[in-house]
């Protein structure tokens, strides 16, 4: 599922396209195929995958490319900054989110948990708040300031360990010559994209001390 999600980031490049109208340069596009390559060639070498979780993996990546796509339309289109964004997209989900908690029956299990008197959970779900209100401001500030698919690929790092790990634990996972091919070559593009916009970063800088 870790490698999978990787290709969240060629889902929001072809979204930026249709939805902000912006076109990737070659070495970006390339960088992202090889990622491509590589899942898929470890895919196929995976034998406890499904077609439920790899098609559940992929429903994932779609959703999650429109959902920072829109993100950083909304801000363009309204001028507000990440935390103001961030403010109205949580308002916004509230409904949607009561609703669901009404039609599973959430609130009976909720109230009937019993650590709720608890001093130390209760410390731990603070925190476990205030950590997700961090992790959402980071997501649509990196999203503002740069891209919806400079955001996933940044926040795939973390996805390089997860991978390694995953492998050795939890029953383990297929080892053979092409998964852990195919997991190279996703890392391999991942890196090959953060060195794209190395790049266009070096240009822009020198587009425009050259200006000056």
């Amino acid at each position: 599922y870790t490698m999978v999600k990787r290709l969240a980031s060629l889902f929001s490049l072809t979204l930026e396209f249709f939805i902000l109208g912006t076109r990737a340069k070659p070495r970006v596009i390339l960088s992202l195929l090889v990622m491509l390559f590589g899942t898929v060639m470890a895919a196929q070498a995976d034998a406890k995958g499904t077609l439920l979780g790899w098609s559940a993996g992929l429903l994932s990546c779609l959703f999650q490319g429109i959902y920072l796509a829109y993100v950083k339309k909304s801000g363009a289109e309204t001028g507000l900054g990440s935390f103001g964004v961030l403010y109205y997209h949580s308002v916004l989900s509230v409904p949607i989110l009561c609703i669901l908690i009404l039609i599973f029956g959430e609130v009976p299990v909720v109230l009937a948990y019993p650590q709720w008197t608890q001093t130390s959970f209760l410390i731990v779900l603070a925190f476990s708040l205030f950590l997700g209100v961090v992790l959402n401001y980071a997501l649509f500030l990196a999203t503002e300031k740069t891209s919806p698919t400079s955001t996933l690929v940044s926040g795939q790092v973390k996805s390089i360990l997860q991978t390694a790990v995953g492998m050795f634990t939890f029953g383990g996972s297929d080892t053979s010559f092409n998964y852990l091919l195919g997991t190279a070559l996703n890392i391999l593009g991942g890196a090959g994209y953060g060195l794209s916009k190395y790049i266009d970063i070096r240009e822009r800088q020198q587009a425009a001390a050259q200006q000056q």
